[in-house]
């Protein structure tokens, strides 16, 4: 296994793997000493100092498909301090270099950055350039999850394509080859399905076999895997800030449905379920738990139906690829006034993208409330004591809802934990410039 930090992660592997090898990738720990350069890229040893760290490492680097091949640690030692000397008599160093100089030699005398077999590829370069271009996308490309979703899928499939073409070991099949590397596959099967339409057309109307051969078409091959957006337990979860074992009474108040004056309920935030989303897709039930979240049809099958019903995509009774593909947005979303890419999050993840932030006057004011009611610090928090606060959160709205009749939206932990970093930020930043002025409308407090 090969780790960014992989000293950290040794102990939690080989609990599971005694006998896998822990490993430090390479690349990591070269950004490392990179970062250690005076005046980062805009030193002209820069580059150098990559390039002679990367032979201090390797004897030689993967190429033309062969993997890379490491040197041995004594020989990575003695060729990074002589490194390391060398561009310090230069003073291309830091005042830090000295203290990482020192945490990458004791990765390499412990064997961190040796690989007890150079026939397997074992480094993570590969996975750090895909990361470079996903960045690409994102910062070229700025654009709502519809736009994002489609560009990335454009990119996996380029990247997929030329990859099976410049194979020398893989044999690509008569349709890949029949694209002579076009990307442009569903164009490019759609033109081969007309043309063999034609042909049985005119052998059937000749009542001769056609000499014109027929083109190979795409075969669609039901792998059982997904690409696009699915529901991820972690991101739900907002990597266990939001806890499912709560107190019955807690849960059932920030579990209250969303609350408006026109429109049908979305799926309240505390009702996502953490365990993930099953593979089986059950019947839907009759009564309130089947309000429709989404019905569109199937790409792969223009007859057929798909219910994505809100009690189904939040308890786990839907498939995650039936909830990935590119379902018509359904028109209760439409109502509740979102955004196409909040529409598309909805769908996809079973929240409420409203439940993530704390935006509306009323909402702001009862923040600010009970934040100095309340003491909340982020220092002093932790993941029971933000549940706890959006518990007392939610059902203070939903109190000061009912009285003065406006709509709101049970907020999710993580809207009270940003809000905190942000107005805490704020704060600060105030007294450092010691701007007191306050810009916010004074109706508030007139009562």
């Amino acid at each position: 296994m090969t780790a960014d930090n992989c000293c950290q992660s040794e102990t939690a592997v080989k609990t599971h793997f005694p006998h896998v090898p822990v490993k430090l990738d390479v690349w990591h720990c070269m950004m490392r000493y990179l970062a250690a350069v005076h005046g980062s890229v805009q030193n002209p040893q820069y580059r150098s100092v990559a390039a002679e760290f990367s032979s201090s490492i390797l004897e030689s680097r993967a190429e033309g498909g062969r993997p890379a091949v490491y040197r041995t640690k004594d020989e990575q030692e003695r060729r990074l301090v002589m490194m390391y000397s060398r561009f310090e008599e230069k003073g291309v160093w830091s005042a830090a270099a000295a203290k990482v100089h020192a945490d990458q030699l004791r990765h390499v005398r412990k064997g961190c950055l040796t690989r007890p077999r150079n026939d397997l590829r074992s480094d993570g370069s590969r996975i750090e350039g895909t990361h470079k271009m996903w960045n690409k996308i994102m910062q070229g490309q700025p654009s709502g999850l519809e736009m994002i979703s489609a560009l990335a899928s454009d990119h996996v499939l380029r990247y997929n394509m030329r990859v099976i073409m410049q194979s020398k070991d893989f044999r690509p099949s008569a349709f890949i080859t029949s694209t002579h590397g076009s990307h442009h596959l569903r164009l490019q099967d759609h033109i081969a399905q007309v043309w063999n339409a034609l042909l049985d057309q005119l052998s059937a109307d000749n009542k001769n076999e056609v000499v014109l051969a027929r083109l190979p078409v795409m075969q669609n091959v039901s792998s059982g895997e997904t690409f696009g957006l699915i529901p991820s337990e972690h991101a739900a979860t907002f990597g266990g800030l939001y806890l499912k074992e709560e107190p019955t009474e807690r849960h059932e108040v920030i579990a209250a449905p969303l609350q408006t004056s026109s429109a049908p309920a979305l799926v309240a935030f505390s009702e996502l379920s953490v365990t993930g989303i099953a593979t089986s897709a059950p019947a839907a039930t009759s009564g309130a738990a089947t309000q429709p979240l989404a019905t569109s049809r199937h790409p792969a099958s223009a007859a057929s139906t798909v219910t994505v019903t809100a009690r189904q995509a939040v308890q786990g009774h839907l498939s995650a690829s039936k909830l990935s593909d590119p379902l018509p947005l359904p028109a209760d979303l439409n109502s509740q006034g979102l955004t196409r890419s909040q529409r598309i999050f909805a769908i996809s993840s079973g929240m409420d993208p409203r439940s993530l932030h704390i935006d509306s006057d009323e909402e702001f004011y009862l923040f600010m409330d009970l934040r100095a009611e309340q003491q909340w610090r982020s220092f002093a928090m932790n993941s029971h004591k933000y549940v706890e606060a959006t518990h007392l959160f939610n059902a203070t709205l939903a109190t000061r809802a009912r009285e003065k009749g406006f709509p709101y939206v049970a907020k999710n932990p993580r809207a009270i934990l940003d809000k905190l970093g942000e107005m805490e930020t704020a704060v600060l930043k105030r007294i450092k410039h010691q701007s007191f002025t306050c810009t916010y409308a004074y109706h508030h407090f007139e009562t």
